[in-house]
């Protein structure tokens, strides 16, 4: 599996490198000192993320914010400003006004909160000069909001600088076992959504899908035996628990979902090791790791 960023360093090196960047150096407060060792990941090719590409993320950030020391929130400002990454799809914002506070700490970034009546509510944060439209972050499927816990998905449409425009959905599928049937009747919804309303459209179906795609479940088997969708991040279930996104399982839940409009454009999906990065990424951020996929124009 290979594992490619364009800018990516510990915080240490994030702040040398973008000390002039007014956003980090004066809007998030000093990193500790215990902090200062330089962890690297490892480049195993070129960077693939450009100008011209798309990268959208998807991230489950466990209760948001996890712990309530407020550097914690910081900490997210900084490594999403380390990363080429253009819409990230968050689930579980706990705290609305923290997720505010975090859109706010990031010159250049906008971002949506959708409340839901279970509390672990749906965002998208999008890098604005990456786009030259973004539509408003509405909920969909409301009908169904049983089968998905009480959370709806939510979608945005945006259109790149490059001039591709697709639409984005976040979703939060029911956990847990006494969950597969909830989470098959979500999956149903959503595939009889997408054929009857964009069957000829750019569309990414990002967030925790709480099931492995090819689970004994078989909640996803609807997407998977059908040529017109594919899971951009098969390969990552199909590979090594190392680059899996729930690591305390282990198991991979983390997907991005595509259809067929962009087979030929996606260049690579990856799960950023932040806690390769960050020791106390586990216990202070998430126990899920965020998942990337790049697409090109």
């Amino acid at each position: 599996m290979e594992l490619n960023y364009k800018k990516f360093s510990f915080l240490f090196l994030l702040l040398l490198a973008f000390g002039c960047k007014e956003e980090i150096s004066e809007k998030v407060k000093p990193i500790p000192e215990e902090d200062d060792e330089v962890i690297e990941l490892p480049v195993d090719g070129p960077t693939l993320a450009t100008d011209t590409t798309l990268e959208v993320m998807t991230w489950n950030l466990e209760f948001f914010p996890l712990d309530d020391d407020p550097e914690v929130v910081d900490q997210v400002a900084r490594i999403i400003d380390s990363l080429d990454v253009d819409l990230i799809g968050f689930q579980e914002i706990s705290d609305v006004s923290e997720f505010t506070r975090l859109d706010n700490l990031l010159t250049g970034w906008e971002g949506k909160v959708v409340s839901n009546a279970a509390g672990l509510n749906l965002a998208f944060l999008w890098r604005t000069e990456s786009f030259s439209s973004v539509s408003s972050v509405s909920s969909i499927l409301t009908a169904d909001v049983s089968y998905f816990a009480g959370r709806p998905p939510i979608m945005i449409e945006v259109t790149h600088t490059n001039g591709n425009t697709s639409r984005v959905i976040n979703l939060h599928m029911k956990c847990c076992t006494d969950g597969g049937f909830r989470r098959t009747q979500a999956s149903a919804s959503l595939k009889a959504f997408l054929d009857s309303e964009y069957p000829n459209d750019n569309v990414l179906v990002i967030g925790d899908y709480n099931e492995e795609i090819n689970d004994s479940n078989g909640a996803y088997d609807n997407f998977v035996e059908d040529p017109d969708y594919q899971f951009a991040d098969m390969a990552i279930e199909q590979g090594s628990s190392t680059y899996w996104s729930y690591p305390s399982y282990p198991s991979h839940i983390d997907h991005i979902l595509i259809t067929n409009e962009l087979f030929d454009n996606v260049v690579n999906t990856q799960t950023l090791k932040l806690n390769e990065n960050y020791p106390t990424y586990l216990f202070e951020i998430s126990d899920h790791m965020p998942v990337m996929t790049i697409v090109d124009n």
